[in-house]
């Protein structure tokens, strides 16, 4: 077997924070200390901080990546719903829709995420039966 040097060219750019695998329900979210593999299924939701994204998981637990939302919802596509521009949800997450005061979304954990007057409409058509 032929052993090619290693090269930078071969190596995982540092810049690169998540991926998703071929065929498989998880990725790989890079934080200042480690590269964390999360199911899909763990997310409850994100939320956009600048050009971070926080990552809030049925845990507990809160990662927080150096790519934008707008990355991660290009990335998690189906299951997932932006309300809000600074919120990505997963849908399969939301336990309550609040309609007093502005709409609300209620997730798992407990956290109410506002919905903006801009995507109201389409967000209550995902939850009309």
């Amino acid at each position: 077997m032929k052993v090619h040097p290693f090269t930078p060219d071969h190596s995982v750019s540092r810049s690169t924070t998540i991926r998703r695998l071929s065929g498989r329900n998880r990725i790989f979210i890079r934080d200042t200390e480690q590269i964390h593999c999360i199911q899909l299924s763990q997310i409850l939701f994100l939320v956009a901080c600048g050009n971070y994204t926080e990552f809030y998981l049925e845990d507990g637990f809160k990662l927080t990546a150096s790519k934008t939302l707008k990355h991660y919802q290009d990335l998690l596509g189906e299951g997932f719903f932006r309300p809000h521009h600074s919120y990505l949800v997963c849908f399969s997450r939301v336990i309550k829709v609040n309609l007093r005061n502005g709409v609300q979304i209620l997730v798992e954990d407990g956290t109410k995420i506002p919905v903006s007057k801009s995507s109201k409409s389409s967000v209550l058509k995902l939850f009309k039966n």
